[in-house]
């Protein structure tokens, strides 16, 4: 396939989904960004309030007061031209080498499946319908089917799935798809556990996470980490379980439903 043959194809955005409020993690995102996927072929773009970020590769798109997520995510999407979004959190810093060949050839299958959302986080959901391969269909009734995060989605899809006025957690918790009916695919089991794309997860609810806070440290952003708290430790114990409950159900093919 020629270059102009994928360019027309595969019109992806990747879209970091921010705010103004957040705004100190975008120079740690970005040069973890272009350290590890220095060759992204796809047009980046970045939400935020009123802010901007000045890099060549970097578009900024400031949608103004944060209404909501949904209200927030919206307005950039009537901004951008791309057939397919790669959404992404401004908190997921990208940690090893993305395989670019792979990562356009998951697309390709699931254009080939006719699946317009494609969950490529190693989390669950994750797929045990094709344990091989590299997706595989996830079924109705599972729980955070389709919860935003890092996933391809058909453009025309997402605005359905964030109607204006609902939060992340709203939309993650929703059964639009299954209302839908749309297919949606997941990692399998076995690809979950080298994805394309591997991040570590560094805030949640404002704070540092404790796992993400001493590789940061140790990459030389001890004043960025000045800036916030850290995670609670009852918290931290929270995250633990809930990985690993995540890990048995993928020892033993189960869906959280």
């Amino acid at each position: 396939m020629s270059s102009a043959e994928k360019e027309a194809t595969y019109r992806v955005a990747f879209l970091i989904n921010s705010c103004d409020a957040y705004s100190d993690l975008w120079e740690p995102f970005f040069t973890y960004l272009f350290k590890n996927w220095a060759h992204c072929q796809f047009d980046i773009y970045l939400i935020a309030n009123f802010k901007t970020y000045s890099h060549a590769r970097v578009t900024v798109i400031n949608v103004g007061e944060d209404v909501s997520y949904a209200d927030n995510l919206r307005a950039a999407l009537g901004l951008i031209d791309a057939d397919w979004i790669l959404l992404w959190f401004d908190d997921a810093f990208i940690c090893q080498h993305v395989d670019d060949d792979r990562l356009l050839k998951i697309l390709r299958d699931a254009e080939e499946s006719n699946s317009p959302f494609i969950q490529l986080s190693p989390d669950l959901p994750v797929s045990y319908e094709h344990p091989t391969g590299d997706i595989g269909i996830v079924p109705h009734g599972v729980k955070y089917r389709t919860a935003v995060g890092v996933n391809f989605i058909k453009k025309d899809l997402l605005l359905q799935l964030v109607p204006p006025g609902i939060s992340a957690w709203e939309m993650d918790r929703s059964d639009m798809s299954d209302r839908l009916s749309i297919d949606v695919y997941a990692l399998t089991r076995d690809a979950a556990t080298a994805p394309p794309i591997e991040s570590i997860h560094a805030v949640a609810k404002g704070r540092w996470i404790r796992s993400a806070y001493p590789i940061l440290k140790n990459d030389g952003w001890d004043d960025l980490l000045k800036g916030r708290g850290i995670q609670p430790f009852w918290e931290h114990i929270y995250f633990r379980l809930y990985h690993l409950r995540g890990k048995i159900y993928k020892a033993l093919s189960i869906y959280w439903r």
